[in-house]
């Protein structure tokens, strides 16, 4: 597990002779052969989550299973693949590993091969037709070493980079540079660059010297190491990468720290369903063990109680749908309303610029008295009195030079004159209510709440009219008492009536 304490150089110490299990942590050339296989998992009829451990322990393997058949070798075919067909973890759960090693390899050459030869490949000729494609590798695959074993999945790789298959290369141009590069993480104050594979496994990979010193290290395959891949190294990472002060590792952290959340919280669910199917699979050998012959009643009450365990497990699928729709509902809202006050932090700055850029413009053209430029020329603070905000809105609405003018009653707000369906697209006369409406949210809470909608409409040009602007604003103003009410009024009207 990496520390942010150790200062060590970063350095993988596995070599060809190292155990079969660090060669395969550590190879480069293995986890970008399955890393292809699984980009291209479509076109191979691969599953959905292509499990690397399970290609491990497989490729681990010195024999095959004997359970299955009487020929060492486990019975299976493209047609009745145990991967194609299944994406989930239950279903290929009871599978042999050593099944699953040799459906992917027989998922891996069948595109290679001729239609006929299709026909006749399973476990029991995958051998001779590995030794068909591959003469260089021409004894059984399970007697291989693991550096020969991931040379042939290299090989294989190759080949299919070199094929002229129609629907694969039509495929590879489908896929951007994008999608067939996995982006790292980021890179730690040692040097560490951090890669998520698989869904739970973490890598990360020493740092590429250059020079001829260098060459040596670029030229090996061990460049790896794996961190992580169970649920307690994802927890010990977690708690290594907690936020340091560290500058250079501060993103690096974020990301380790919400992927090693998510992977945990994957880890554990697989674990509650693994459990849950293997007390199915004991309740179901336990009926099977109770004598054929039996009275009427005890079946009448194992009937009842399968339905309603059928019933519990239906309001419990439904109920654990409701609750993941519910999160993904929350998750969908708390991204809109980022994204909105994103979009409304962008127009705020955008609005102040083109005010600034006007304001600029009007100055140099000399049509603006000395002590208004001045005053107009200088960025108002968000410190500045009521009394500044006022001076600086009403400043804005006579250079804004519109036909606009407020109704003189306090009842409600009303607009007249000929450019109301203007008015809300000029930069001064947007901005003077812009800081309107900052100014009563900023004095009064409460008022915040109602108007902070009508603010955001503003700012981010919803209103097409100066009426649509009143309207809601009038609406909101219902909703306060009277003395607020008032004062929002009242300022108003200080806005647009100088005289």
């Amino acid at each position: 597990m990496p520390s942010r304490n150790t200062k060590e150089k970063p350095t993988v110490s596995v070599t060809n002779n190292s155990s079969p299990e660090e060669i395969l942590h550590s190879s480069w050339t293995f986890i970008n052969a399955v890393q292809f296989f699984n980009t291209f998992k479509d076109y191979f009829q691969l599953p959905k989550r292509l499990s690397i451990d399970k290609l491990e322990t497989g490729l681990l393997l010195t024999e095959w299973s004997t359970e299955e058949n009487n020929n060492n070798t486990p019975q299976t075919n493209r047609e009745s693949s145990v991967l194609s067909n299944t994406s989930s973890q239950t279903a290929t759960e009871q599978q042999p590993l050593d099944n699953y090693l040799v459906t992917f390899l027989i998922q891996i050459i069948t595109p290679l091969l001729k239609p006929r030869q299709r026909l006749t490949l399973n476990a029991s000729t995958l051998d001779q037709y590995l030794s068909y494609l591959l003469p260089q590798h021409n004894n059984p695959f399970i007697s291989l070493s693991i550096l020969d074993k991931i040379s042939l999945l290299k090989d294989i790789q190759d080949l299919h980079l070199e094929s002229t298959d129609e629907t694969f290369v039509a495929l590879k141009g489908e896929k951007s540079a994008k999608d067939m590069r996995i982006e790292p993480l980021g890179t730690d104050y040692q040097g560490w660059t951090y890669w998520y594979f698989d869904d739970t496994r973490l890598y990360r990979e020493i740092p590429m010297p250059t020079g001829k010193r260098g060459q040596n290290k670029m030229n090996s395959d061990y460049t790896f190491q794996l961190v992580c891949s169970t649920e307690e190294e994802w927890h010990d990472l977690i708690k290594t990468f907690q936020p340091s002060n560290r500058t250079s590792n501060k993103e690096l952290s974020g990301k380790l720290i919400e992927i090693g959340l998510n992977v945990i919280s994957k880890l554990e669910s697989r674990k509650v369903a693994k459990a849950r199917n293997e007390a199915k699979l004991k309740r179901t050998k336990e009926l099977e063990l109770i004598p054929k012959k039996r009275s009427r009643r005890l079946e009448v009450k194992q009937d009842e109680e399968a339905k309603r365990q059928k019933i519990l497990e239906i309001a419990r699928q439904q109920e654990e749908l409701e609750e993941y729709e519910r999160k993904e509902k929350l998750k969908r809202e708390k991204q809109l309303i980022e994204q909105e006050q994103q979009e409304l932090l962008r127009e705020e700055a955008k609005l102040r610029n083109n005010v600034h850029d006007f304001i600029t413009q009007i100055i140099s053209s000399g049509s603006v008295p000395e002590d208004l430029a001045r005053e107009l020329g200088t960025q108002l603070s968000k410190r500045a009195t009521e009394q500044e905000r006022l001076n600086r809105m009403q400043a804005w609405i006579r250079l804004s030079n519109l036909d606009v003018k407020l109704d003189k009653n306090f009842q409600d707000i009303k607009f007249e004159g000929n450019d109301l369906n203007r008015a809300v697209d000029h930069v001064l006369f947007k901005n003077a209510l812009r800081i309107y409406l900052a100014t009563l949210m900023k004095s009064d809470t409460n008022t915040s709440s109602n108007l902070e909608n009508v603010y955001k409409k503003l700012v981010l040009s919803k209103y097409q009219h100066l009426d649509d602007f009143s309207m809601d604003l009038n609406h909101e103003l219902l909703l306060v008492d009277d003395t607020i009410k008032s004062r929002a009024l009242n300022l108003l009207h200080s806005v647009f009536h100088t005289d």
